[in-house]
């Protein structure tokens, strides 16, 4: 087979559109007699570069040239041409340092140093597509410039979806002739026709003119993950870093607005084109840069590209020590908002200008900490907490490690096991050092918000929070910790207007779309909530905080079956974390698993201290059992981590409102009136959730009455009523409020009219059969002989549920059944990952259409340990019994 194409480059025989390159003389094979040549296959997209070099005709092509015209505005970086070059390199045999073929000019690009000329079965193709081909030595050896090579003459959809460049659009020499006579003959209507088309364009454009036209503004900008060059990748940190304080500069001013770096690093780094990385994002413009970090030395290069048609709207290098690092950044946050909006005032330069450190080491540390903070796991933050202390132990003076170091430890009071008065405790010095440092700094303003956030100071928490978005309105941490402090005070509907902004400032964050989706369920729109957190499952954002918050929306719906699929997922990212243990413990009670489920909660109190959200689970656990030995161990757990001078008073609510649930299961109303009065009284924010807190406010009345104490039974029933209507005014509309209106209506109105309202709430609320069954609030509910006939129904819907999960466990893989999709099966044999510098082992693989949504083993460490392996979902020898 030959291709017209094709043309000879040193003693290679190049055909673009084979994708192959043949060298030497033609050999006969015996065995039939045909012509046979050694032959190389040479990747699409690396061909169009070796053909792009060839048309260059020896001239110095850039690497920006190269993204632009052979990758066609993709989203790449200059790490992508270094590997085309190499790859092209060792098919044709060539030495960087001797080359015979390719050619680096350093600080310029890259040419094509090889004799090149037409190949004998080119020329004889030509000779056959025309009889006006000159002799042989006329003309050039070389094809006319290809129309295909040019972007601009491409159709615009091509442009915008990075299509890959074709090969030669004619034939060479003889071919070349032939087309320069085609154009030859009709000059006499080419000129008319471009002087016609000129005239409509110089029209056109007067009349945009005129009426004030103007190309569309770059509102939102999007800063990709900048790459990092060279073998070396132990400064990829280094180079995420630059990324997220260039967002974070970018984000001190309102126009334009920049998404969030969760959502921007969380994008393919591959193959994801201009305009699909702007529907993702939200954005007009991509930022994308590379980062060379060698000794002390440091070279950048940025470029911004319109995600509307995939042009590069600019571009800049970036070559100096690694000392001034602080420098060039600062002119790279100048230069990108000059190049979008036309101008920087000498007040927003200011704010630009990122606070360096006196020592660079610190800049190194703090760098690698933010890193880990981003990860939100226990094992992350406590690392990060010793690069933070590193980096302030470096320079004394560097406000923000102070500022991290204080996050980290508070995060750690709900992502790890420390107590929260103990985090409390540690953050508060770090933070007053940060505050001193950099008084008008935003973001430890934020963080000082989310401080008294935990404390329980909802009011306090909400105006600091405020103050530090008036500053940074691009801060999506910021937004979620006032749309959570808005939630505590019952005001939904603000909160939801707080998350949805942080959902535009990162949409692709699983940490902001997990609590938007929390809000959502509280608002009755559970459909919504469990669509927005499906889009992210899948890849690396698969995450078992995101697993856990889709099986507590499936336990919500009434979907069992789906719950225990996404538990036993949380569970299989790794190393058990207290919260994934604590909601399987949770999932295997809805249906009906008793004995399962408190071996999975034993398991989880086994923990030193299980986190805040283990424990918010077990809570719930224990009620749907009627536990009460349960809720007792748990308050034991919590009354010992209380600490007399530091505890917020918040957690001695907590303990309290916990201790009078208690006693209330045990049959001692009396005691467990003096503990939630202790609770409740005095506060009319939540102490847990604003509609959880209806819960206690029902027991603290249904506790009174049953002590023989009307008078306050009535009072505290007239304030859970009213509060009642106050968060259904607010948009409230979750099944912890329905069941909490049930209780309330059975308790002033009688066994009818909670009949009634139970029969409305037709929820399928997976929780609700033991709590009906175990409630002592609802025990004259229980003796109505209507009752068993619809808890019966529930019981059944439990053990269909039960008996689904088993015969999905039985038609899956032996020791890890689950998580499997619908129409999925699991394949017997392990396959090999490599990663790291080490080929791992992945087991089980999954085969059907819906597995490729599924996570796969990623972020795994150069170095990884076995825990850390655990982590990430490799197999390891181990047979669960209980699932």
């Amino acid at each position: 087979m030959s291709d017209p194409d094709a043309f000879q480059l040193g003693e290679w025989t190049v055909q673009p559109s084979l994708s192959r390159i043949v060298r030497g003389e033609p050999r006969t094979r015996p065995e039939t007699g045909s012509e046979v040549r050694p032959e190389i296959r040479i990747e699409p997209r690396y061909m169009d570069l070796l053909v792009y070099l060839a048309q260059a005709s020896g001239r110095v092509v850039s690497a920006e040239e190269i993204l632009e015209r052979v990758w066609a505005g993709q989203v790449v970086g200059e790490h992508s041409v270094y590997q085309a070059i190499a790859r092209l390199r060792k098919a044709l045999g060539d030495d960087s340092s001797q080359p015979r073929y390719i050619e680096t000019v350093p600080k310029r690009g890259y040419r094509l140093i090889a004799r090149q000329s037409a190949s004998q079965s080119a020329s004889q193709n030509a000779g056959r597509e025309s009889a006006a081909t000159p002799a042989p030595g006329e003309g050039a050896d070389l094809p006319p410039p290809s129309r295909e090579l040019n972007p601009g003459d491409r159709p615009p959809e091509e442009r915008r979806s990075g299509a890959r460049l074709g090969s030669w659009s004619g034939p060479l020499s003889g071919g070349a002739r032939a087309w320069r006579a085609r154009v030859r003959a009709h000059r006499r209507w080419i000129v008319p026709l471009a002087l016609s088309v000129t005239l409509v364009c110089v029209a056109l454009l007067w009349l945009a003119v005129r009426q004030g036209a103007a190309p569309e503004a770059i509102r939102t900008v999007a800063v990709l993950p900048f790459e990092t060059l060279g073998d070396d990748q132990a400064y990829l940190y280094f180079a995420e870093g630059l990324g997220t304080e260039l967002i974070n500069a970018l984000g001190q001013l309102s126009n334009p607005r920049v998404v969030g770096p969760v959502s921007s690093f969380g994008l393919p780094a591959e193959g994801t084109t201009p305009a699909e990385a702007g529907r993702l994002l939200g954005a007009d413009a991509l930022v994308s840069g590379q980062v060379l970090r060698a000794d002390d030395h440091l070279r950048v290069f940025i470029r911004i590209l319109d995600t509307r048609d995939g042009r590069q709207l600019w571009s800049r290098s970036y070559d100096r020590p690694l000392s001034d690092v602080y420098e060039v950044q600062r002119d790279i946050a100048r230069s990108v908002v000059e190049s979008l909006r036309g101008g920087v005032s000498d007040a927003e330069m200011a704010r630009l200008t990122p606070p360096a450190p006196d020592i660079l080491a610190a800049y190194d540390y703090y760098l690698l900490g933010q890193h880990y903070r981003s990860t939100r796991t226990e094992e992350g933050l406590r690392r990060a907490l010793e690069l933070y202390q590193q980096a302030a132990g470096t320079d004394p003076n560097y406000a923000p490690a102070y500022r991290g170091l204080g996050l980290s430890y508070l995060l750690l009071s709900y992502y790890g096991n420390l107590p929260l008065a103990q985090s409390q405790q540690l953050a508060r010095p770090a933070l007053d050092k940060a505050l001193e440092l950099a008084p008008d700094d935003a973001e430890t303003v934020a963080v000082l918000g989310l401080w008294r956030y935990l404390r329980g100071e909802y009011g306090l928490a909400e105006h600091q929070l405020e103050q530090a978005l008036a500053q940074r309105p691009d801060d999506a941490e910021a937004w979620v910790w006032l749309g959570l402090a808005m939630q505590r005070q019952g005001r939904l509907r603000d909160a939801l207007a707080s998350l949805e902004q942080a959902r535009r400032l990162e949409p692709l964050s699983v940490l902001v779309a997990v609590d938007h989706a929390r809000a959502l369920g509280r608002s009755g729109e559970r459909a919504r909530a469990l669509s927005e957190l499906q889009a992210l499952v899948g890849g690396s954002r698969a995450t078992p905080q995101l697993e856990r918050n889709l099986a507590d929306l499936a336990l919500e719906s009434g979907d069992l079956a789906g719950a225990y699929r996404w538990a036993d997922s949380a569970l299989g990212q790794g190393e058990r974390e207290s919260a994934s243990m604590a909601m399987m413990a949770l999932t295997l009670a809805c249906v009906g698993e008793a004995d399962r489920a408190l071996r999975w909660a034993e398991r989880t109190l086994a923990k030193e201290f299980p986190s805040q959200s283990a424990r918010d689970r077990l809570e719930i656990l224990y009620q749907v059992l009627g536990d009460v030995a349960g809720l007792k161990g748990l308050v034991e757990i919590e009354r010992a981590a209380l600490s007399v001078d530091q505890s917020p008073d918040l957690e001695w609510r907590r303990v309290e409102a916990l201790s009078g649930l208690s006693a209330l299961l045990d049959g001692r109303p009396g005691e467990a009136a003096r503990a939630l009065e202790k609770a409740l009284g005095g506060r009319t924010d939540a102490v847990v959730a604003s509609d959880y807190d209806l819960v206690y406010l029902g027991s603290l009345a249904h506790a009174y009455r049953q002590s023989g104490d009307p008078r306050r039974a009535a009072q505290w029933l007239d304030r859970a009523r009213q509060r009642l209507d106050e968060l259904r005014a607010q948009g409230w509309d979750s099944q912890w409020l329905h069941y909490a209106a049930v209780r309330l209506t059975l308790l002033q109105e009688g066994v009818d009219a909670a009949l009634v309202e139970l029969e409305q709430w037709t929820s399928g609320w997976a929780v609700a059969a033991g709590l009906l069954a175990n409630d002592p609030v609802l025990e004259p509910l229980r003796k109505d002989p209507r009752f068993p006939a619809l808890h019966e129904a529930l019981r059944a819907e439990e053990q269909a549920a039960w008996n689904q999960i088993k015969g999905q466990r039985s038609a899956g893989n032996a020791v890890r059944p689950w998580p499997c999709p619908q129409g999925a099966t699991y394949s017997p044999r392990p396959t090999l990952v490599q990663t790291g510098g080490r080929r791992l082992k992945r087991w089980p693989t999954m085969n059907g259409s819906s597995a490729s949504t599924w996570r796969s083993i990623t972020r795994l460490s150069a170095r990884p340990s076995r825990t850390r392996l655990r982590q990430h979902g490799v197999r390891m020898a181990r047979v669960e019994k209980d699932r």
